[in-house]
């Protein structure tokens, strides 16, 4: 899908997100939350870390017999995103993010590439615990 919107400076930003349209289908959202704690960063940087799970992983396995990593499960079924973030433009510090996918997958392959997309990056802190919305 790359009908991607820049971002509503200086609150939110998305990838086409109904969050109300997947009820009677097969997706599925999952929600997470992350902490800004460097005041250079923006809105921009969470959702373009967040677009990267769109994108399958340069090196998909190490094993041809073992399984799909799950960043590249997610990458296959990703829908959408949406990131709102809380606090005033120059002071972002807790951002609610929502990820849809095609199909519910289990919540800790979710979490896995999240941490994958998230956990190297400087200034921003995501503890890997996300929520099935809509259950």
């Amino acid at each position: 899908m790359d009908d991607c919107k820049p971002p509503k400076p200086p609150i939110e930003t998305k990838i086409f997100c109904n969050c109300f349209a997947y009820c009677d289908g097969t997706a599925a959202r999952y929600t997470l939350d992350v902490q800004i704690t460097d005041s250079a960063l923006h809105i921009s940087n969470i959702f373009s870390l967040v677009k990267q799970l769109r994108h399958p992983p340069p090196c998909h396995n190490t094993s041809a017999t073992g399984p799909p990593s799950p960043l590249l499960i997610i990458s296959t079924i990703f829908q959408c995103a949406y990131v709102k973030c809380f606090s005033t433009e120059t002071n972002l510090q807790s951002c609610r993010v929502i990820v849809g996918l095609g199909h519910s997958v289990p919540i800790c392959a979710v979490s896995t590439a999240l941490m994958t997309v998230i956990s190297d990056e400087h200034g921003i802190d995501y503890d890997g615990k996300v929520t099935r919305a809509g259950e």
